[in-house]
């Protein structure tokens, strides 16, 4: 990756004082990288230095750092850090902080690192957000600010955002920064003068479903999407026209109409098929975790009051370069381990096998007996989990007693 150009530090290694806490001597920057997420509406920041502390000044220790920023409401959400090279806790960390976003980790340097996280934490002052805990870790770097000219946050810009390589994925992408107000990343994906801001009465929502139909072709194609918003109180159903150019860039944007529409007709429109396969499983989490290392290392874990989910997510985004947008088709599969049994959960037959097929070739397979598989029209497994019933097949007979027609689950 080619190096900002202009403006940069004059120096890459930091002498003890006013800049750095008191314990720490020097430090200097051995790599950083950024993920390509910004149109995603989230971004991580990876710094790894190499530091030396009064304690022993002959000495250089590593210390890595995690950054994570949303760019809508909360900003500079999480940080983390790790001293010493602790290779295993730092891929742990990389995995949940970032395992979800689904981007390529772009390199950067030192001007760029420290010009971002000082745009994060302006963000969170601006907006009246706290910042993250252990901020004497990360307060010295910003003391000295860097100061960017038009061209080079251009460059910075280009490289939080992924290319746009489809018509599809330029629209998404840019109903999905409009519902968010994240109108600095929408602006990316312009070319000209668009109003942006043309629901203003419409809070800050999420794009859970957009639906795109081509209206006219050519060299500019004009589209109709119909786009699904959950507004926290209630859903928005927005239609809207968009003209997009041969290079992928929105030239013309209106929004048509907007209806309320409930939360029962917003799952009609969702709605979509889970595949479940439940285990019993003699272990605990511990052993799961410690039996199927790869399992884990690529999932997002999360405690739960009933157990442990474990959220795998696909390596891309690539489902937001298709006609129709669903926020969780980015979703590969779930593991849920809880007291005497594990559930893997998938929206295909094709990841679920995989799924399947994982267990089985794992070291805890000798413990698992497949007592059931169901097909739900409709996912069910986050219901389950919030239900405070231990049992998946106790919870699907209580399903089915309470709807006539059953949950349409097939085993």
């Amino acid at each position: 990756m080619q190096g900002m150009q202009g403006k940069t530090r004059k120096f890459d290694v930091y002498r003890g004082g006013s800049n750095l806490p008191p314990s720490m001597a020097s430090m200097r920057l051995i790599d950083s990288y950024v993920t390509d997420t910004r149109l995603m509406g989230v971004v991580g920041v990876f710094a790894h230095w190499k530091v030396t502390y009064y304690r022993a000044p002959e000495k250089e220790e590593d210390f890595s750092q995690f950054f994570y920023f949303e760019t809508e409401e909360y900003g500079f959400e999480e940080y983390a850090s790790v001293c010493g090279d602790d290779k295993e806790t730092v891929k742990k960390i990389e995995s949940n902080l970032f395992g979800g976003l689904g981007g390529k980790k772009i390199p950067i340097g030192e001007s760029e690192l420290l010009w971002l996280l000082k745009t994060f934490v302006d963000f969170n002052l601006s907006k009246n957000q706290p910042l993250p805990d252990k901020r004497e870790e990360y307060m010295y770097l910003i003391s000295n600010p860097v100061e960017f000219s038009a061209k080079e946050r251009a460059s910075i810009m280009n490289k939080i955002c992924t290319p746009i390589v489809n018509n599809y994925q330029a629209i998404h992408y840019f109903l999905m920064r409009l519902a968010g107000k994240d109108f600095s990343a929408a602006a990316h994906l312009i070319k000209g003068n668009i109003l942006l801001n043309q629901m203003e009465t419409v809070p800050i929502s999420t794009m859970v479903m957009n639906t795109i139909d081509i209206d006219t072709a050519g060299e500019e194609c004009t589209y109709m999407a119909e786009t699904l918003l959950d507004c926290t109180e209630d859903y928005l159903l927005v239609v809207s026209q968009l003209t997009v150019d041969k290079e992928h860039r929105i030239i013309d944007y209106h929004a048509l109409s907007s209806m309320r529409i409930s939360p029962q007709e917003a799952s009609m429109k969702l709605r979509k098929s889970e595949y479940v396969t439940n285990y019993t499983y003699d272990g605990g989490v511990e052993l799961f975790e410690s039996s199927c290392p790869d399992l884990v290392e690529r999932a997002v874990a999360s405690e739960q009051e009933a157990g442990s989910l474990y959220l795998r997510f696909c390596p891309n985004n690539d489902h937001v370069k298709k006609r129709v947008f669903r926020l969780n088709d980015d979703v590969e599969g779930i593991y849920f381990v809880s007291r005497g049994q594990i559930i893997a959960a998938a929206y295909t037959l094709t990841s679920i096998m995989q799924l399947e097929h994982e267990l089985k070739s794992s070291r805890i397979a000798g413990r698992l007996f497949p007592t059931a598989k169901y097909e739900f029209k409709e996912p069910l497994i986050y219901e389950y989990i919030s239900s405070g019933i231990e049992d998946f097949n106790e919870f699907v007979d209580l399903i089915r007693q309470d709807t006539p027609s059953g949950p349409d689950g097939k085993n």
